[in-house]
């Protein structure tokens, strides 16, 4: 291991994995060695405290020994533990920053050890060891959670602190296809600490004013970025609970996965969505909204779609990202990454995005993807864009199409009827999930799984619409050696709404309800094709269930319920 000595009065040392030997090939193997050069050697716990489970991980681990030479044979050290090597470069940086440019020496790992017994049997020391906090180690223990949830190909990490009302714990669940999966149990305290080192390492120009440290009693949100352990970036967002406080980490990117935006014909969608989100989003006019959950391929398919545009891809357009924060990183597009207002909900003129929504329509652009519509402010922007001409493309929250154009008139929102039906504002709306897909391998027969009356009902009903209960399957929990509980990846499933000019009329009318009956009654394929003209999200879905690709007992419920689907049907 290596030892680093500065030749200002405040040295550095930093003990890196697998170091060699110094340039003059000394290795100090003892402490009686390390004497005879330096002299005896006192405890110093300034800012680097000891860790107390530093033997039983040191070797696997990079190692920081802080020395001071207070005086002429005196050196003060004090030694902290980091569990990954990825920690090496940014403890070089700091070292660098406080005691100057560093030597290069090697120590042996007996060496070490000793060091930690000198250090330990201090005066005070343990009582100091316990009294501070280790920041190092929970900012590694951070980054092995974040490498786990890489590893299991989750999309997010979520914290569930509870610390009264009569429970105290902290749970972290990943959420792997779609589900949510317990993956770790600490006490509360502990798990504040973990919270706290992550939100640490925000991205300072995605902090709203004011939120430099991480409290649980307000709801916070930054941007991630981990350079050094696979150039990690993430998500954060806290909301305070009545006994603690919920955190979810959205994980967007990484070394290793897909650094290419997919094509927009290689997410899911059925052939004649395809043929919609091309003629809709590469064509002139009139603006695209996808609408759906948080996790629902909003951003990806957002992404996929710009980044598949003719102009863009030959870079003979210019389109430009503004959200909080970027996600994703599509070819020949700008991404403008600007900080909402958490505990305001990001609204009011005042506000960044707002201000930088503004900027981008007086600037040169031919497409903007302004992120997620979730206010007066950035609806009228979205509709200010659309009627000057410019293509946008915009996220939003909601439970279906028509609903999407429910809420753009809501008080909340703010646009009116005649503004929504515009051509120029609205062309396609998108509305879409993702459900987890079965695995060929393991998945069970509906007919067989399926036992009880009201199960049987529902293949009943299902088999008079024409889907055969043997095309079915349901989810095995259980799973096998080529899954995940049951599951291999997720399936997009969408509907999608491009109003006619009939349709248009009735929108600007209010007539909501006459407007989407209408386009329902322009389906004529059956469930089992994969048309999707007229077919909302649960009929897209139980096409695919016919399929064998997603199971029946996941479109029942999660996407709408068999034994409703007449009356749904009927509404539109």
């Amino acid at each position: 291991m290596a030892l680093f000595k500065s030749s200002k009065p405040a040295a550095g040392m930093l003990l890196p994995r697998d170091a060699s030997a110094d340039a003059a090939g000394t290795q100090w193997r003892s402490l009686d060695e390390l004497r005879q050069r330096y002299g005896e050697l006192a405890p110093y716990t300034e800012r680097l405290p000891l860790d107390p489970g530093f033997d039983a991980w040191m070797a696997s681990s990079a190692l920081v020994l802080r020395l001071v030479e207070r005086q002429p044979g005196v050196l003060l050290a004090s030694i902290a533990a980091v569990r990954s090597g990825v920690m090496l470069a940014q403890l070089r940086a700091t070292l660098r920053q406080a005691v100057g440019e560093i030597a290069e020496c090697t120590v042996s790992a007996q060496l070490l050890l000793q060091l930690r017994e000198v250090t330990a049997r201090s005066t005070g020391g343990a009582a100091v060891v316990e009294r501070r906090t280790q920041g190092t180690i929970y900012d590694a223990q951070f980054r092995e959670l974040v490498e786990r949830a890489i590893g299991s190909g989750a999309s997010d990490i979520h914290f569930r602190l509870r610390n009264d009302g009569g429970e105290s714990r902290g749970t972290v669940l990943l959420r792997i296809d779609g589900e949510l999966e317990p993956a770790l149990d600490m006490p509360p305290g502990q798990m504040h600490e973990l919270i706290a080192a992550a939100y640490a390492k925000s991205d300072a120009n995605s902090l709203a004013e004011g939120e430099g440290q991480f409290n649980a009693r307000r709801p916070m949100a930054s941007f991630i970025r981990i350079p050094d352990a696979r150039n990690v970036e993430l998500r954060f967002q806290s909301a305070p609970e009545r006994y603690g406080v919920d955190v979810a980490i959205r994980v967007l990117n990484y070394d290793g996965k897909i650094s290419d935006t997919p094509d927009i014909g290689a997410l899911g969608y059925l052939p004649d969505q395809i043929a919609l989100l091309q003629e809709y989003g590469h064509g002139p006019g009139g603006g695209v909204i996808f609408a759906g959950q948080t996790g629902s391929g909003k951003t990806t398919a957002l992404n996929a779609l710009v980044a598949s545009h003719p102009e863009v891809r030959a870079g003979t357009a210019y389109a430009a990202t503004l959200e909080d924060p970027p996600e994703g990183r599509p070819p020949n597009v700008s991404q403008f990454a600007v900080a909402r207002a958490a505990e305001r909900g990001g609204t009011g003129d005042d506000n960044p995005f707002v201000a930088g929504l503004r900027v981008r329509m007086r600037s040169d652009g031919d497409i903007l993807i302004m992120g997620e519509i979730r206010d007066s402010a950035t609806a009228e922007i979205f509709s200010q864009l659309g009627m000057s001409g410019h293509k946008v493309f915009a996220s939003f929250h909601a439970g279906s199409c028509r609903g999407s154009y429910e809420r753009l008139v809501s008080r909340l929102m703010g646009l009116s009827h005649e503004i929504v039906a515009s051509a120029d504002v609205i062309g396609l709306t998108v509305f879409q999930q993702l459900v987890p897909r079965l695995c060929p391998r393991c998945r069970v027969p509906a007919c067989e799984a399926w036992t009880s009356p009201i199960e049987r009902s529902r293949l009943a009903r299902l088999a008079a619409l024409g889907i055969a209960g043997e095309l079915l399957f349901v989810r095995n929990a259980r799973g096998c050696p080529a899954c995940n509980r049951g599951r291999v990846g997720v399936q997009v499933v969408a509907e999608m709404f491009a109003p006619d000019d009939a349709q248009r009329l009735l929108l600007a009318a209010g007539r909501f309800g006459e407007a989407f009956r209408g386009w329902r009654r322009r389906r004529e394929a059956d469930l089992l094709s994969q048309a999707t003209l007229g077919k909302t999200v649960f009929e897209v879905a139980l096409h695919f269930a016919a399929l064998g690709v997603i199971g029946i007992d996941t479109v029942d419920g999660l996407i709408g319920r068999i034994s409703t689907y007449e009356e749904l049907g009927a509404d539109g």
